[in-house]
């Protein structure tokens, strides 16, 4: 990724290339934070990267890499999944997952982050899991049982809310 973000960054105005360190080293290290935040999709650190450039006049080791704000909404939606399983929790979050599809989210995406998500979670011993390995095996079955009806059905919304619906079930019967 790092050869790619040079050459990004070679091609575009000598504006782009001053608010970037000119030592190779530092250069490095920021791209090298990009893409571990990014676990390595390369669209997604291109769009970092001319985040960072577009916040800030000067990029240093030090700036904050700038995560989406769907990402963090996910997060929050996660965690309330596994901590707050009732019919009122449910209903906020058929309003947030609302509020991701109407900004233009795709709904597979949502239903992979919300996985991922899902899963680092399961491990913590603030939500007492008692079998991480039976929760996770329910949790990976449940989304590609949704991942197909997301491909098949024609609203998104009713299969996001049934896979938080059946996450809620596997967690209660833990």
């Amino acid at each position: 990724m790092s050869k790619v973000f040079n050459k990004v960054i070679e091609r575009e105005t000598t504006e782009v290339k001053r608010s970037f360190p000119s030592s190779d080293s530092d250069r490095e290290k920021i791209f090298n934070k990009i893409s571990e935040v990014t676990n390595g999709n390369l669209r997604m650190g291109l769009l970092m990267l001319e985040a960072m450039y577009m916040n800030y006049e000067v990029v240093t080791t030090g700036t904050p890499i700038i995560v989406p704000d769907w990402e963090g909404v996910i997060k929050n939606l996660a965690k309330s999944v596994i901590s707050d399983r009732t019919v009122a929790n449910l209903n906020s979050t058929r309003t947030i997952l609302y509020e991701l599809i109407a900004h233009s989210i795709p709904s597979k995406l949502i239903l992979k982050t919300l996985l991922w998500e899902l899963w680092g979670l399961i491990e913590k011993p603030a939500y007492k899991v008692k079998d991480v390995n039976k929760i996770r095996s329910s949790i990976v079955d449940a989304a590609a049982v949704y991942d197909e009806r997301l491909s098949i059905g024609n609203k998104d919304i009713f299969h996001l809310e049934g896979f938080i619906t059946k996450i809620m079930v596997v967690l209660e019967k833990d």
